[in-house]
């Protein structure tokens, strides 16, 4: 029974986003943010949580103005659903006439350095698309992923992931799974915002607070000091984007005595 349930919403999912993806462009996108809206109106615990933290991290700000970011980014989030339904498209020559990536020479010599790289980013712009683009310029990935409750869907989504050649690693892996891909001389994607237990996480200052953020990138850069790329993809006009990469080195403070382990970690997160 519980087997007829996941193929039936498996056969939901796959119909759903073949109609949604035949659907022009423009219409897509006004579909989308309906659908988000839709969302945060019958979910009003995320409005909240989105106000308190709009809150928190502006409390000089007006209301109002607090109102319109939370509608700018709701709107974003729609694209965001565009873009990620769409990933299999997302081929190497279409990404080299609609992505500008500055640092593309770098991240080109990073990866025929045969060297392994730690890429970081946050939920900030296009998330979805960045290990496939990663993997475009010749570096892709092992990352960390949430699972989904319905396994035919997980493994369909996940599938979408990889199409391009990047690797998802299962959340219940972390950082056995982290540590293993660096061991065996492959590139890791890490998020740094993602919710995490207390134990496995490292408070550092974000907008005046302190905030949770993933101990993984310490100990991968701690343990094989691999350079890091810090990212984000972000949307500069309808099917247009800039790929931002800053890279970041390590190397003097991880080597040096002067330091301890905890202002080692504050400082590399």
């Amino acid at each position: 029974m519980d087997f007829m349930v996941d193929y039936i919403q498996y056969m939901a999912f796959r119909i759903v986003v073949c109609i949604f993806n035949a659907v022009p462009y423009r219409l897509r996108v006004r579909l989308a943010i309906f659908i988000v809206r839709l969302a945060v109106r019958l979910r009003p615990k995320y409005r909240r949580i989105a106000q308190k933290n709009l809150n928190l991290v502006f409390p000089e700000a007006s209301q109002e103005w607090r109102d319109s970011i939370l509608q700018k980014h709701i709107e974003h989030l729609g694209y965001v659903l565009v873009d990620t339904l769409e990933l299999p498209r997302v081929t190497k020559e279409w990404a080299a006439e609609h992505v500008e990536v500055p640092m593309a020479a770098r991240v080109k010599a990073l990866s025929e350095s045969n060297t392994s790289v730690i890429s970081v980013s946050g939920h900030l712009g296009n998330f979805e698309w960045m290990p496939s683009l990663m993997a475009h310029l010749g570096l892709p990935v092992h990352y960390i992923v949430r699972s989904f409750k319905q396994p035919l869907v997980d493994k369909c989504w996940n599938d979408r992931r990889q199409t391009h050649g990047s690797t998802v690693i299962p959340r219940n892996q972390g950082m056995r799974g982290i540590l293993s891909a660096l061991k065996s001389g492959k590139s890791i994607g890490l998020l740094f915002d993602q919710n995490l237990r207390r134990s496995h996480a490292i408070f550092v200052p974000w907008f005046n607070r302190k905030a949770a953020t993933t101990r993984a990138l310490t100990i991968s850069v701690c343990r094989f000091k691999c350079p890091v790329l810090v990212g984000g993809l972000f949307r500069t006009g309808d099917r247009r984007y800039l790929f931002e990469i800053t890279e970041l080195n390590f190397d003097e403070m991880v080597s040096s005595s002067d330091y301890s382990k905890e202002e080692k970690e504050q400082y590399i997160s």
